[in-house]
């Protein structure tokens, strides 16, 4: 079953190929996650075979290029900064989802034991 979040991601892949400039800010790592995911499929060399297993069409695929993403950063005294991302062999990294699923991850593992 597809989450909302992640139909509202193809949404926005499929905006972003019909053209359509955007700007977009989320909290959601699914969001992000389906994007990127788009990303490594574009690249991949059995893509159209992927696509028809995994239901998407060329219009779902995004490059590297099309988009960038941006997160804000503390800094001293209370300074904020906009920092852009890089786009790495498997999309964005986004260290902040990253740190919040890890440590949500570790409360998980000392809660269920």
């Amino acid at each position: 079953m597809v989450c909302v979040m992640q139909k509202m991601a193809r949404v926005i892949c499929q905006l972003v190929n019909g053209q359509v400039d955007m700007t977009v800010t989320t909290h959601s790592d699914i969001i992000l996650q389906h994007m990127n995911n788009m990303i490594s499929l574009s690249e991949r060399e059995n893509r159209e075979e992927l696509c028809r297993r995994l239901g998407y069409g060329s219009d779902d695929l995004l490059s590297r290029e099309q988009i960038k993403v941006y997160q804000l950063r503390s800094r001293a005294k209370g300074c904020t900064e906009v920092e852009q991302l890089t786009c790495g062999e498997h999309g964005f990294e986004v260290w902040t989802f990253n740190n919040a699923l890890d440590r949500i991850m570790v409360e998980a593992y000392v809660i269920q034991e």
